[in-house]
C-alpha cells in the first residue's frame, strides 16, 4: 500500500526486547494522507530491526511519500480516543521518504 502525500502525526518510541528468536526493536510512526476529503485514512505503521533508521530524518509535521506492506490489521485506540488502523509489514521492504517541493 502507499500514501503518496500524508503528515506525519506521531513517531513513537523505540521498543525493544528479546525473544526466543534473539533480540529485536521495533517503531512505529502514525500517518495520516493529505486527501481533500472530510475524512483521510490513517494508518499505524511499524519499522522493524534496521529499517528503524529510515526514521531518522523524519519529524513529526513532516509531509511523507510512504509505502508498506500489510500483513496483519487491528484495530487500537490513540490516547485521544481516535481509532487507527495498524499495519505491520513484518519481513517485507519498507520505504519511506520527505516529499520535496521543488520551487
Amino acid at each position: 500500500m502507499e500514501f503518496k502525500r500524508a503528515k506525519v502525526e506521531k513517531i513513537l518510541p523505540v521498543e525493544c526486547g528479546t525473544s526466543e528468536r534473539g533480540d529485536w526493536k521495533s517503531q512505529s510512526i502514525v500517518v495520516c494522507e493529505e486527501l481533500p476529503v472530510p475524512y483521510p485514512d490513517r494508518v499505524r505503521i511499524d519499522f522493524r530491526g534496521d529499517k528503524i533508521d529510515q526514521l531518522r530524518d523524519i519529524h513529526e509535521g513532516d509531509v511523507v511519500h510512504v509505502v508498506w506492506t500489510s500483513g496483519v490489521t487491528e484495530r487500537t485506540m490513540m490516547k485521544d480516543g481516535r481509532e487507527v488502523h495498524f499495519m505491520s509489514g513484518y519481513h517485507r521492504g519498507h520505504l519511506i521518504e520527505r516529499v520535496i517541493h521543488n520551487a
